[in-house]
């Protein structure tokens, strides 16, 4: 007795090939009784060969388990990244450099060139992985170069809305999970759905493709899918019978060749942003200034004006006095208002090189914000 399955594509030859080899073993067995000699036959059933579609189906599987694997390594890259940059600035690392002389430009530059380097170890690693699973990706090196660029400035830009590292890390993850990881994978997919699922997909790319993360991951699973995505978008009309013969390429349009472009334009993009931000473009919507006369902090010997030390007075005027380039550190009628309370109320000072120098005074009298004005953590009101 044989059992078949009869919704399988090999069932007939299957058959065929079985029922002709039991009449071969008959008829052999016939003519050797006859002739009195021993006939021995052995049959071997070998599959068929995996068809051209099958052999791209396994091809996106293993694709996409590469991928996927390579996503979570950016992801904790690009965790490191933005808690690094962000515990500096929460423990002033990076106004104490600038105390000490390093300029913003050298400060970012030199980071840069650091993370560079560390993130062409993973992208190195991800074109070794790529050619070891013989993976189908033509030119997807070229949005894995890219990314080694882009994805740094994205992350020092998108490190300026937060103070705290565990809140940056914590969010930096939420987005490269998401967006980076299972944005891509579910667009790409609808893609195959209906006209309205593709429709979807193809609008929706547009608000995440600024991330590197996304237009990266997006990029490289289009390029793998290309031969599919080319077919379903044949029988929608999209692509005439030459493009799919002839294939799409890795960066036509339809497949990752704006994913290509955003990647490009991360690059300028995210550095002039963040030099608007390093730049104090932004300063008029970080100070806190009442207007008017506004009020004082409450003095501890009663209303009224409080009588200035005279050698107060003279540092004032020597201070202005002085061109500001004849004095390493300079201090001219600083002022902090935080609404209606003046934290810092007209200071003025100037320091020469190894001079000694403190600040004296109750807590509350503004010292700490002082010396925040002068490292550019807060920015003064005045002066």
């Amino acid at each position: 007795m044989l059992f078949l399955n009869s919704t399988s594509q090999d069932v007939v030859s299957f058959w065929g090939a079985y029922s002709h080899g039991l009449i071969l073993r008959e008829f052999l067995a016939d003519l050797a009784q006859a002739d009195g000699a021993t006939v021995k036959v052995e049959m071997v059933l070998a599959p068929f060969p995996l068809t051209d579609r099958v052999n791209q189906l396994l091809q996106v599987l293993s694709g996409l388990f590469v991928i996927f694997g390579i996503g979570l390594a950016y992801v904790l890259i690009s965790m490191s990244m933005m808690s690094n940059i962000v515990r500096e600035k929460e423990l002033n690392l990076k106004n104490q450099m600038r105390i000490s002389g390093v300029s913003l430009p050298a400060y970012w530059v030199g980071l840069y060139i650091s993370d560079i380097i560390f993130g062409a170890i993973t992208a190195a690693t991800t074109l070794i992985l790529l050619a070891i699973f013989d993976i189908d990706c033509p030119d997807a090196w070229v949005l894995i170069l890219l990314n080694t660029f882009a994805n740094p400035a994205f992350i020092y830009f998108f490190s300026s809305f937060f103070t705290v590292a565990n809140l940056a890390r914590q969010a930096i993850l939420f987005l490269y999970l998401v967006v980076g990881l299972v944005l891509p994978l579910v667009l790409a997919f609808l893609q195959f759905g209906s006209e309205t699922t593709a429709d979807v997909a193809r609008a929706s790319k547009w608000f995440f493709l600024p991330c590197p993360a996304f237009a990266t991951a997006f990029g490289i699973l289009q390029i793998l899918l290309r031969q599919l995505l080319a077919f379903f978008l044949s029988r929608r009309g999209e692509v005439d019978a030459t493009q799919l013969a002839a294939g799409l390429e890795p960066f036509d349009p339809l497949i990752a060749g704006y994913m290509l472009y955003f990647l490009i334009g991360c690059i300028p993009v995210y550095w002039l942003l963040l030099a608007a931000v390093e730049g104090r473009v932004h300063r008029a919507f970080c100070r806190v200034d009442a207007g008017g006369a506004g009020g004082t902090r409450a003095s501890a010997f009663g209303p009224g004006a409080v009588d200035q030390d005279p050698d107060i007075i003279e540092e004032e005027r020597r201070v202005e006095a002085l061109a500001p380039d004849n004095l390493p550190v300079r201090a001219a009628g600083v002022k902090k208002r935080f609404g209606s309370v003046h934290a810092v109320k007209s200071i003025s000072f100037g320091l020469e090189f190894g001079e000694c120098f403190a600040l004296l005074g109750v807590s509350g009298a503004g010292k700490t914000t002082l010396f925040k004005c002068l490292t550019g953590e807060v920015y003064p009101s005045a002066g």
